[in-house]
């Protein structure tokens, strides 16, 4: 895949050996996701295979197959996919305000992931203060993907 290609490569297989690919572009703050970049991104998922182009930004859709900026055609064998940041936030917020939650690493997950995405709430100097009383936690985060990325875990989870 080439370096100005989509940030991530997702593949995920089923009980039963079934593989679904998709490129996933991540975008955050005021980045835009512009057409020509995700065309040629549409171009490598094809190119290589992919299943699906996932697109993750600030710029808001009421369906995910409803893409925010891009009007073009996808083409056939794959599919365009866009989410918020906030549809994933409230997602993920969903079953843990109804206590539905039981695994703990879920629960591990969906929390880490509020925290990383939630804070940007409030005026500046309120988000000053969260950055810096979370800091601590957000580091522990991203200690532990990167033990995770890097297969350097061991079964502990340390």
């Amino acid at each position: 895949m080439p370096c100005d290609g989509p940030s991530v490569p997702l593949w995920v297989e089923s009980s039963r050996g079934q593989k679904w690919v998709a490129l996933l572009e991540a975008k955050i703050g005021k980045a835009t996701l512009e057409s020509p970049q995700i065309e040629a991104y549409l171009a490598d998922g094809r190119a290589g295979g992919a299943d699906a182009l996932i697109t993750i930004s600030n710029d808001f859709a009421v369906l995910a197959n409803h893409h925010p900026s891009y009007r073009g055609k996808v083409g056939k064998g794959i599919t365009l996919l866009h989410w918020s940041w906030s549809s994933i936030l409230t997602t993920c917020r969903l079953p843990t305000d109804g206590g539905e939650i039981e695994d703990r690493d879920h629960g591990w997950i969906i929390e880490h992931l509020e925290l990383s995405l939630g804070h940007a709430v409030g005026t500046k100097v309120e988000r000053a203060y969260s950055r810096s009383e979370l800091l601590e936690q957000r580091r522990e985060l991203m200690e532990a993907w990167g033990r995770f990325a890097t297969g350097s875990e061991d079964e502990s989870g340390q």
